[in-house]
């Protein structure tokens, strides 16, 4: 008695792929100056 599993189609798969590789936005907020907003920001774009 095997229990089959779905499984997705290629062009679901690629679909998936595709949605996962989107970018994020990202909102970097600071009440004050020198918390480092910017650091953050160059690092995480440098990634």
């Amino acid at each position: 008695m095997a229990v089959e599993q779905a499984r997705p189609s290629p062009e679901q798969f690629l679909t998936l792929i595709r949605r996962q590789e989107r970018g994020r936005l990202k909102v970097y907020l600071g009440s004050a100056a020198g918390v480092g907003k910017t650091y953050a920001m160059l690092r995480e774009g440098h990634r």
